[in-house]
Protein backbone atom coordinates (compact mmCIF):
# COMPACT_ATOMS: atom_id res chain seq x y z
CA UNK A 1 0.00 0.00 0.00
CA UNK A 2 1.49 3.25 -0.87
CA UNK A 3 2.48 4.87 2.35
CA UNK A 4 1.08 8.42 2.35
CA UNK A 5 -2.15 6.60 1.65
CA UNK A 6 -1.24 4.41 4.54
CA UNK A 7 -0.26 6.71 7.18
CA UNK A 8 -3.64 9.03 6.52
CA UNK A 9 -5.51 5.91 6.83
CA UNK A 10 -4.20 5.03 10.07
CA UNK A 11 -4.04 8.74 11.24
CA UNK A 12 -8.09 8.78 10.59
CA UNK A 13 -8.08 5.00 12.51
CA UNK A 14 -6.39 6.62 15.59
CA UNK A 15 -8.55 9.96 15.62
CA UNK A 16 -11.80 7.81 15.19
CA UNK A 17 -10.28 6.07 17.98
CA UNK A 18 -9.49 8.75 19.81
CA UNK A 19 -12.85 10.40 19.78
CA UNK A 20 -14.87 7.60 20.29
CA UNK A 21 -13.36 7.64 24.24
CA UNK A 22 -13.92 11.15 24.69
CA UNK A 23 -11.10 13.07 23.48
CA UNK A 24 -11.25 16.66 21.36
CA UNK A 25 -9.31 16.75 18.49
CA UNK A 26 -7.50 19.90 18.20
CA UNK A 27 -5.19 19.83 15.37
CA UNK A 28 -4.61 17.11 12.87
CA UNK A 29 -0.97 17.54 10.76
CA UNK A 30 0.06 20.59 12.91
CA UNK A 31 3.67 21.79 11.52
CA UNK A 32 6.06 23.84 13.04
CA UNK A 33 9.83 24.84 12.01
CA UNK A 34 11.04 21.33 14.08
CA UNK A 35 8.14 19.16 12.67
CA UNK A 36 5.01 17.68 12.31
CA UNK A 37 2.59 16.11 14.91
CA UNK A 38 0.16 13.56 13.60
CA UNK A 39 -2.42 14.62 16.06
CA UNK A 40 -3.04 17.36 18.93
CA UNK A 41 -5.92 16.48 21.37
CA UNK A 42 -7.81 17.44 24.62
CA UNK A 43 -8.49 14.62 27.66
CA UNK A 44 -9.81 15.51 30.93
CA UNK A 45 -7.87 19.22 30.76
CA UNK A 46 -4.80 17.89 29.14
CA UNK A 47 -2.94 18.16 26.07
CA UNK A 48 -2.02 15.20 24.34
CA UNK A 49 0.37 15.22 21.43
CA UNK A 50 0.23 12.08 19.53
CA UNK A 51 2.28 10.13 17.24
CA UNK A 52 0.57 7.41 14.65
CA UNK A 53 2.61 4.66 13.28
CA UNK A 54 1.02 2.54 10.66
CA UNK A 55 2.20 -0.58 9.66
CA UNK A 56 1.30 -3.65 7.58
CA UNK A 57 1.92 -7.09 8.48
CA UNK A 58 4.21 -7.18 5.25
CA UNK A 59 5.98 -4.55 7.16
CA UNK A 60 9.73 -5.32 8.23
CA UNK A 61 9.40 -3.31 11.88
CA UNK A 62 6.32 -3.00 13.84
CA UNK A 63 5.13 0.24 14.10
CA UNK A 64 6.90 1.01 17.79
CA UNK A 65 10.01 -0.03 16.67
CA UNK A 66 9.93 2.91 13.95
CA UNK A 67 9.93 5.88 16.71
CA UNK A 68 13.48 7.55 16.66
CA UNK A 69 14.98 9.13 19.26
CA UNK A 70 15.25 12.41 17.16
CA UNK A 71 11.96 12.01 15.81
CA UNK A 72 10.94 11.90 19.53
CA UNK A 73 13.44 14.98 19.97
CA UNK A 74 11.74 16.71 17.20
CA UNK A 75 7.90 16.07 18.93
CA UNK A 76 9.04 17.63 21.64
CA UNK A 77 9.99 21.00 20.50
CA UNK A 78 6.73 20.87 18.09
CA UNK A 79 4.77 20.08 21.31
CA UNK A 80 6.83 23.27 23.39
CA UNK A 81 6.33 25.94 19.94
CA UNK A 82 2.00 24.89 19.86
CA UNK A 83 1.90 25.81 23.56
CA UNK A 84 3.98 28.62 23.49
CA UNK A 85 1.52 29.87 20.47
CA UNK A 86 -1.25 28.88 22.14
CA UNK A 87 0.05 29.89 25.35
CA UNK A 88 -2.21 26.69 27.52
CA UNK A 89 -0.93 26.38 31.05
CA UNK A 90 -2.57 22.88 30.92
CA UNK A 91 -0.79 19.26 31.19
CA UNK A 92 0.67 17.71 28.66
CA UNK A 93 2.27 14.74 27.41
CA UNK A 94 3.45 12.77 24.12
CA UNK A 95 1.51 9.91 23.63
CA UNK A 96 2.42 7.43 20.89
CA UNK A 97 -0.41 5.16 18.86
CA UNK A 98 0.86 1.72 16.62
CA UNK A 99 -1.24 0.75 14.25
CA UNK A 100 -0.82 -2.62 12.46
CA UNK A 101 -2.63 -3.39 9.53
CA UNK A 102 -3.42 -7.06 7.95
CA UNK A 103 -2.06 -6.80 4.55
CA UNK A 104 -4.08 -10.06 3.29
CA UNK A 105 -6.98 -7.57 3.38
Amino acid sequence: MYQKKLGNLGENIAKNFLIKTGHKILAQNYYSKYGEIDLIAENQNEIEFIEVRTRTTRSINNPEETLTYQKTQRIIKTALTYLEKTQTTKSWRITFIGILLDSRQ
